[in-house]
């Protein structure tokens, strides 16, 4: 986290703001020189009170005692006062605090204080002139309980000094330019003091001027450790709170000479160097293996002194740190029991130890024959660094048995992601891995129907954070009357997170506040206008140092009177007539056009795409229009419309814009290519080996074949059939090498082989189709000898998009009432309601897994009542059985998951039971079951004839 600090030009001393130090803990933060952190150099921000008096507005929250503000004169950031005046602030102080502040007293009895009046005394800390035999010292005067404590002149008036008191309970001390003068001891409240005093007088002589720079007020406690190093120009500094209380927003005074600073600007962060973090999936695992490969992520600012896993109450043994990963560390070891409970034990370099959670092992009897081998396919290769956000894994799992499942795991995920079959295979997998900064350890776990495991190798894949910061800000230019203006602005990191987040309002003068977290990304701060014009931008920084810096909106601050008095004189009209926009385009170029119907004098018409502002040009005849650029994916946006005060809005609307820029192809021997989306192939770096597809032709081409005979009275139609897709995939080879990605095309896109096509638009399609012909152009482009057109003619004869597997639960956790309870409420049978819309062309066919207990023989009713059409259970589950049933083709099996025995099971079927489809449209689909622990989870997958 960057920090706020105040430094003043030629001073070697610093106050930084500390956000947190616990109680009896030590933090790190480091310094550097930074001009491009100037901003930071924000002593308002720093201290709790700070007041510069550079211009009258610095005396907007001070009242006068006696005198007059006018008597301020104010020159090169300096405040003067003239003749006789007392400015009055009322403060609330801390139990202990700092008074600082730059002034300089020209006679006598100027100078500042702080002030509490009992009526028949007063008590006061100040220092200044005290004197009124001498024009020549600064006097220091602290009276409590009515007795003077101090009363001693150390300063010459004719010099600037920064002039500071630390008051506690027990001790008061004078310090001038960080040089202590005195020190005395105190038994008082010094809380109690209430007002601070700027005070000029003529009284005694003089004309009574002094000089103000500053005065700041910082909480201040006693027993804090500061110490430093300095390495590389960069100044470390050690901070240890010896204190039985943390410190929060604590404003530290520390001496930067070591660095020889040539600027005001310095990089301050807040390290955190002490805290140990751990990454260690503690998923619960069986084995039958005497030895287990395990794996852990383990940082520390500050750096570390060991990292070691311990196996129940075994010795620690080293876990060694993996070339290329950024923490990872690994270690081979012994199961020695039955069940093995590891932990993860780090140690930093001032020997702080931090322990992970526990891990379950469980050592299970070695299977030899019946236990299934997972094999993770690395070709083409896994990458062991990338930035991108997900890795496609596959396997190949060896087993005698039917798999029961096939999951994918990865310690910086909670749960897990299921592999599913690739289609046209025996025992391949597939899934898509999310991936996440830093390193990633990922394993494939399976289980057979008896409930053997099998455990793959554990990948380590590094994700290093490449994804730019973002904000989301409205830098649109408006109005308005009010003076507190909520600043909203979206900001995110999904990578490496964010430091903090902050609005930079330039009016009268320059002020930066911390903004406040709303949740989902979302900040606000409320802040105050001034007349006139206004601009704000927002500022942050991650983690990685990265600095986030948005555009400047300008606010006009309008005076309330005027505005009301346009609104008198109109009854306002403003409507927006607005077509609602295609929910899936092709083209990133996206044409907005709108009428706005008002008897007002408009603002400005806009679209807010993805939360940014866009002003549309008028077209004529109130009517507006502008192209709009979409992002890949999904795109939010709404109309907004302002006019002599009034603000209106549309609804919010999606669109989702994909170039269908990911297309792959698997044959039926498992080998797999991949074409990247169509670009500009002549700014390819030629280095690198690339197919690239430009177009895909028959995507949308299936007709209907009719049976006919001829009638009277025309043609009488009997039967009808689907043409299968004639699709042809026309692109481009590019490589210094281009005969290789010739002969590996070929090869893969045989006429002797079929497969299936993936089609990546808003979710992944399939299509299983055969190779017709493969046409490659050897003959050199015109421009480059680099370049081959390649077309793949395909057939497929089913016609349809598959679309990506979706599924619906009927759960104990939806199964049951609603509430508020309507009575009487029947506690019998329990019925549960989904509607599922199939949007594809054609019925859908299901897949059904229905988990026991199921007390009672015809206890199972599930119903698609949009058909009429249902599947009646007629035996007993009890809570270790299931059934699984398809209706394409229609199949019943029965598992047994306590001892893996399956079997046909089509007499746990009613007679009158009839294997439904999704129909296309609306399917409302009902389970009925007296027993809530009973679980249903239906699988499909829509077929589309166009995408």
């Amino acid at each position: 986290m960057t920090l706020y600090y105040h430094k003043e030009a030629n001073n070697s001393n610093i106050t930084v703001k500390i956000p947190f130090v616990p109680a009896n803990s030590t933090k790190y933060i480091t310094i550097e020189e930074n001009s491009e952190h100037i901003l930071y150099n924000d002593p308002k921000n720093t201290y709790k009170y700070f007041w510069k008096f550079s211009d009258i507005t610095s005396l907007s929250d001070w009242s006068v005692e006696s005198g007059s503000k006018d008597n301020a004169i104010f020159s090169n950031g300096i405040m003067r006062l003239d003749a006789s005046n007392i400015y009055i602030r009322y403060v609330e102080l801390p139990e202990s605090y700092r008074l600082i502040s730059r002034f300089r007293p020209e006679h006598v009895y100027c100078g500042i204080s702080l002030w509490k009046d009992y009526g028949s005394y007063v008590d006061t800390i100040s220092y200044g002139d005290g004197t009124s035999s001498s024009d020549i010292y600064q006097g220091q005067y602290i009276k409590l309980n009515n007795s003077t404590i101090a009363s001693v002149y150390n300063l010459l008036n004719t010099n600037w000094y920064v002039q500071e008191y630390k008051v506690t309970d027990s001790k008061i001390g004078f310090y001038a330019n960080n040089e202590p003068i005195f020190e005395k001891s105190i038994n008082y409240d010094v809380s109690v003091f209430d007002k601070l005093r700027i005070h000029s007088t003529t009284s005694g002589g003089g004309s009574g001027i002094i000089y103000v720079d500053y005065i700041a007020i910082a909480e201040y406690f006693e027993n804090i450790q500061i110490t430093s190093t300095i390495v590389d120009n960069v100044l470390k500094i050690k901070v240890i709170n010896n204190n039985n209380f943390d410190l929060v927003n604590y404003p530290l005074n520390i001496d930067v000479s070591e660095l020889n600073l040539s600027t005001e600007g310095l990089k301050i962060l807040d390290t955190d160097d002490t805290k140990v973090n751990i990454v260690f999936n503690n998923q619960q695992l069986y084995t039958s293996q005497d030895n287990l490969q395990v794996y852990a992520e383990v940082s520390c600012g500050m750096g570390l002194k060991s990292v070691k896993i311990q196996n129940n109450q075994y010795i620690a043994q080293d876990m060694v740190k993996l070339d290329n990963s950024k923490n990872t560390y690994s270690s081979n070891i012994l199961l020695s029991d039955s069940i093995n409970n590891l932990k993860v034990i780090a140690t930093n370099k001032e020997d702080i130890v931090s322990n992970s959670d526990v891990k379950i092992v469980n050592k299970i009897t070695p299977v030899t024959e019946d236990k299934p081998v997972v094999t993770i396919i690395k070709t083409p290769p896994i990458p062991e660094v990338t930035s991108e956000n997900y890795v496609t894994l596959q396997c190949d799992i060896s087993d005698s048995d039917n798999i029961l499942y096939v999951r994918g795991y990865n310690n910086k995920l909670k749960g897990y992601i299921e592999l599913s079959k690739v289609e046209g295979t025996i025992n391949r997998y597939s899934c898509n891995m999310p991936l996440f900064y830093g390193d990633n350890h990922i394993n494939i776990i399976t289980s057979d129907v008896k409930n053997y495991l099998g455990t793959s190798e554990t990948l380590v894949i590094t994700k290093n954070d490449t994804t730019a910061p973002k904000i989301i800000f409205d830098t649109m230019c408006v109005k308005c009357i009010d003076e507190p203006y909520r600043v909203l602005a979206k900001v995110y990191d999904d990578e490496s997170g964010l430091k903090d987040v902050k609005v930079v309002h330039y009016g009268n003068e320059t002020k930066i506040h911390y903004m406040d977290y709303v949740g989902n990304g979302i900040y606000e701060k409320l802040i105050n206008l001034v007349d006139g014009e206004n601009r704000i931008r927002i500022i942050s920084l991650d983690n990685n140092g990265n600095e986030l810096i948005s555009d400047i909106k300008t606010i006009i601050k309008e005076n309330k009177e005027t505005v009301n008095v346009i609104r008198q004189e109109l009854t306002p009209q403003l409507d927006i007539i607005f077509e609602k926009p295609i929910n899936k385009v092709t083209d990133s170029i996206y044409n907005v056009e709108c009428f706005i119907n008002t008897n007002l004098q408009l603002d400005g018409v806009y679209i807010i795409l993805n939360g940014n502002s866009i002003r549309l040009d008028c077209i004529g005849d109130k009517k507006y229009c502008k192209k709009v650029k979409l992002n890949e994916g999904l795109n939010n946006l709404y109309l907004q419309v302002k006019g002599q005060g009034l603000t209106k809005y549309t609804e919010k609307y999606s669109i989702y814009y994909s170039l269908k820029n990911t297309l792959k192809y698997i044959n039926n021997d498992n080998e797999i290519i991949v074409f990247e989306k169509n670009i500009d192939y002549e700014k390819l770096n030629n280095n690198i080996d690339t197919l690239i597809f430009r177009n895909i032709d028959g995507l949308n081409c299936s007709k209907m074949n009719y049976e006919t005979k001829k009638s009277n009275n025309g043609i009488i139609i009997n039967n009808g059939t689907l043409n299968p897709y004639n699709l042809k995939i026309n692109g481009l080879i590019i490589s210094k090498n281009p005969e290789l990605l010739e002969k590996k095309l070929t090869n893969i896109f045989s006429p002797t082989k079929s497969g299936v096509l993936y089609l990546q638009y808003d979710e992944t399609y399939e299509c299983p189709c055969k190779v017709c012909n493969i046409n490659i152009n050897s003959e050199p482009d015109s421009k480059t000898d680099t370049v081959r057109e390649f077309s793949i003619e395909l057939i497929a004869e089913k016609p349809y998009w598959l679309s990506s597997e979706k599924s619906v639960e009927f759960s104990k956790g939806s199964l049951g009432f609603k509430y508020p309870l309507r009575l009487p409420i029947n506690f019998g049978r329990v019925n549960n309601h989904k509607m599922i819309i199939n949007s594809g062309y054609v019925e859908t066919p299901l897949k059904l897994e229905i988990n026991g207990p199921m007390n009672t023989a015809d206890d199972c009713l599930i119903a698609n009542n949009s058909t009429g059409e249902h599947i009646k259970l007629c035996k007993k589950l009890d809570i270790h059985e299931s059934l699984f049933i398809t209706t394409e083709p229609i199949n019943v099996l029965y598992m047994n998951k306590n001892t893996g025995e399956t079997k046909k099971a089509f007499d746990y079927i009613t007679m009158d039971s009839k294997f439904f489809n999704l129909k296309t449209g609306t399917n409302d689909i009902e389970l009925t079951t007296s027993n809530p622990d009973l679980t249903l989870k239906m699988t499909y997958r829509f077929r589309n004839l166009t995408l």
